[in-house]
């Protein structure tokens, strides 16, 4: 009976960790801070959307101090969403070790 809900629960966290992943929001952010991290030519303003309200798009100077305090928020964010999904994990991992012994 234990084992069957450990596997049950393994399964939902599997389900949790999938929609984490695929979140569209987590996708976005993301996206955005690969394209801010690696692009650093071309014109000296960048268009990205804001980090609290990803519908809303903020225009920055490349090497502007506010631009960087947006790649900090973003950092956070994936930050945040990395570490739900580590929590998932080893919990996760926990269960599988006793439905294991």
């Amino acid at each position: 009976m234990e084992r069957s809900k450990n596997l049950k629960e393994i399964l939902a966290i599997d389900v949790k960790i999938r929609k984490l992943e695929r979140d569209p929001d987590y996708r976005k952010i993301k996206e955005t801070l690969k394209e801010l991290e690696r692009n650093r030519f071309g014109s000296p303003f960048i268009s990205i959307p804001s980090p609290e309200d990803l519908e809303k798009v903020l225009r920055f100077r490349r090497s502007s101090a506010q631009l960087r305090e947006t790649i900090e928020l973003y950092r956070e964010r994936r930050d945040d969403y990395r570490l739900r999904i580590h929590k998932l994990q080893i919990e996760k991992k926990r269960l599988r070790k006793t439905l294991f012994q």
